[in-house]
């Protein structure tokens, strides 16, 4: 039997549907104006944006990093909650994918 981590993953590479991840062509579609397993990420860092991806996941950090490695990317990907990441970098661009604001309590 599959852990939940395992069964995201599965959804989140399964380009055809909407459920962990967007499919593959709103995918494509949104990268060209510019986590989880760095679909955007990758396809920004091809342009030759500075990218940094950052999820809580260690199952899609482990994933993007090995992604990124053999497609030779440089993405600089960081295992943690966005909500409480800090740095004293400036972007001049930042996604959300999925709506995650949406779900969030006032306070966050």
């Amino acid at each position: 039997m599959q852990d939940c981590s395992q069964q995201m993953s599965f959804h989140h590479l399964n380009g055809d549907i909407d459920v962990s991840s967007r499919n593959t062509a709103f995918v494509n579609r949104s990268a060209d104006f510019g986590c989880g397993p760095g679909f955007y990420a990758a396809r920004l860092a091809v342009t030759g944006a500075e990218v940094t991806g950052i999820d809580f996941s260690r199952r899609s950090i482990e994933y993007v990093r090995e992604v990124a490695a053999r497609d030779g990317l440089n993405v600089r990907y960081v295992r943690e909650d966005y909500l409480v990441f800090d740095s004293d970098e400036r972007f001049d661009l930042v996604l959300m994918i999925m709506c995650d604001f949406c779900a969030l309590s006032p306070a966050q």
